[in-house]
């Protein structure tokens, strides 16, 4: 039994080694947007099986770059309780900056995620309060940066993974609506969304939804 878990540790370390080595190799690299990155790793599988995360490069700057999930990664609710509720106040942005984030990035990862200050802006056709400005090191777009840094709605859609799609997401034509951080209709008990067709419905779902899905964004220092 001790070989067997001298065996299994040896193992564990050369993966994370492995993957600090791949890690060194992305930081290192000029990327440009449209660029696809992996970085960090989360189930994906529909037994959840671990895999690296792929990343879109949605903008960059001269020490960092934006980067965006290329899959709805998992199926959450933005709030459990229904209730009024803003992106400061919300039980997803918890969820990104705690269970996520300490499950999809070793420690070496999370020294590169930049800590971001994060407006939320009112919604745009209603009016609804965004709330207060956050610090955050993961987010989710909001309704401005999800018309702004996609060209179109085929752009927008989101392709769920297994793992997402076994937790309950809502799935249309193979692609499924993902979570905004801006608030939705003229009530604080809505999200925006977009939807599976990639259209930005401003109204969006009430917050207690269990079938939206979820697709980080987060600064990464180069």
């Amino acid at each position: 039994r001790m070989r067997e878990e001298l065996e299994r540790l040896k193992a564990e370390k050369s993966e994370i080694q492995n993957n600090n080595i791949k890690f060194e190799k992305v930081v290192e690299k000029q990327y440009k947007v449209g660029d696809t990155v992996s970085f960090g790793r989360y189930p994906q599988d529909e037994d959840g099986g671990v895999k690296p995360i792929e990343w879109t490069v949605m903008k960059t700057e001269k020490n960092k770059m934006l980067l965006f999930s290329k899959y709805v990664l998992d199926a959450q609710q933005y709030n459990e309780k229904f209730e009024e509720v803003t992106w400061e106040t919300s039980d997803i942005r918890r969820w990104l900056n705690s269970d996520f984030y300490t499950t999809a990035f070793n420690d070496i990862e999370q020294r590169k995620i930049a800590d971001i200050l994060v407006r939320t802006e009112n919604n745009p056709e209603y009016g609804t309060a965004g709330g207060n400005d956050t610090e955050d090191k993961v987010f989710l777009l909001s309704v401005e940066e999800a018309e702004s840094l996609f060209m179109n709605d085929g752009k927008r859609r989101g392709k769920p993974t297994q793992y997402a799609k076994k937790a309950g997401i809502f799935t249309l034509e193979g692609y499924s609506p993902w979570w905004l951080r801006s608030p939705g209709s003229s009530r604080s008990d809505c999200a925006a969304i977009v939807h599976s067709r990639g259209w930005v419905h401003k109204d969006g779902f009430y917050v207690y939804f269990s079938v939206g899905g979820v697709r980080p964004a987060l600064w990464l220092n180069l």
